[in-house]
């Protein structure tokens, strides 16, 4: 943790205006020492993320920085593209809708529109959930082939938030495959009781499943026959936002 605190000590100085520095200029902003600091921009610049100015003994940030401008941009799209659906929907059935990207093994909320009732969900953008127990999740995990499954699931495991979390891998594939099926999974009060989710497939232009919407409320409003009635409702506005990012198919 040492050296990935160093190497961060280093990058995060070319945040000030000035672009193009030097070691001693490093040396002095990084606090470490310069056999550190000419070691770090080194192996930095080997890897792309610095580049050595020609003729000036100077470091700036290298390309490979870029690499991660388009991910970044893509999830701030989905966000613009999507509020507009997902606001719409909030107000239609007074209740909170989540919008939400898988981060590795585990799922990421980018985006929140809360209901007007007076219970309600506060979810807050960025929060991390699993996957196995949470709607948004399992929409996620159904994409996924055996080995993958296998590999995320033996990564984090099935742990147990309540009583209703599946944590046994043949119930939790049974359910992934009417998941895959029918483009809509569940939460009954498996990540948090007393609270229920609905969630459906959002498509990117190319058919991947980039993110997923969801409907989540407490369970004394959101009932087993209310998640069911809410199917065509969300799974309507998932393909209005998947329409409006490209995706073209049925």
């Amino acid at each position: 943790m040492k050296t990935v605190k160093k190497v961060l000590d280093i990058l995060e100085a070319f945040e000030r205006p000035k672009i193009e520095l030097g070691i001693s200029e490093l040396v002095r902003l990084s606090g470490l020492n310069t056999s550190t600091v000419y070691r770090i921009c080194s192996d930095l610049a080997q890897r792309g993320y610095l580049e050595r100015v020609k003729g000036r003994g100077k470091y700036c940030l290298g390309q490979r920085f870029l690499r991660f401008y388009d991910p970044l941009n893509e999830i701030a799209r989905l966000k613009d593209v999507a509020l507009v659906f997902m606001q719409k929907l909030s107000r239609d059935i007074d209740e909170s809708v989540t919008l939400s990207v898988r981060a590795g093994n585990e799922l990421s909320d980018i985006a929140c529109v809360v209901s007007s009732q007076k219970l309600q969900l506060i979810s807050r953008e960025g929060e991390i959930l699993p996957l196995h127990c949470t709607s948004a999740g399992k929409i996620f995990l159904a994409q996924m082939d055996s080995d993958n499954l296998r590999i995320v699931l033996g990564n984090k495991g099935l742990p147990a938030r309540t009583t209703n979390t599946i944590t046994d891998l043949n119930l939790l594939n049974k359910e992934l495959g009417i998941v895959r099926r029918e483009g809509i999974a569940f939460d009954d009060e498996e990540y948090e009781t007393g609270i229920r989710s609905i969630a459906a497939q959002v498509k990117g232009k190319d058919g991947i499943v980039i993110a997923a919407l969801a409907v989540v409320g407490p369970s004394v409003r959101i009932s087993v026959q209310k998640m069911r009635e809410l199917i065509p409702v969300i799974k309507t506005c998932s393909m209005k936002i998947s329409r409006a990012l490209g995706y073209q198919g049925a």
